[in-house]
């Protein structure tokens, strides 16, 4: 979920839950994101950081968080992402962003 309280910039909070090493276990993110290029109109890029933590039945470890990307259609309601950096190891991400209440 994300939040964009400027053109440059977005809060972002994920949450994941489900099994690790046999765990039951669960991954919480707190990011913030600058654009380079907010107005762009067909690919812009990105950069941020933020804080992660991981918890499972035996411990909580926290990471700093730190990546790049790129994001297709960034004025659009809906557009693809890619996204490379790291956060306890590397982080690699490819998804989907739908925009509501845009056209």
């Amino acid at each position: 979920m994300g939040w964009r309280p400027s053109a440059r910039l977005r809060l972002g909070l994920t949450a994941v839950v489900g099994e690790a090493a046999g765990e039951r276990a669960g991954r919480f993110e707190g990011t913030l994101t600058y654009y380079a290029n907010p107005l762009a109109r067909r690919i812009g890029l990105y950069g941020g950081g933020g804080l992660a933590v991981t918890v499972t039945e035996a411990a909580a470890i926290e990471y700093v968080t730190l990546f790049l990307g790129i994001e297709g259609n960034p004025l659009g309601r809906v557009g693809w992402f890619a996204e490379a950096g790291v956060s306890g190891g590397l982080r690699l991400a490819l998804g989907l962003r739908v925009r509501p209440g845009r056209r």
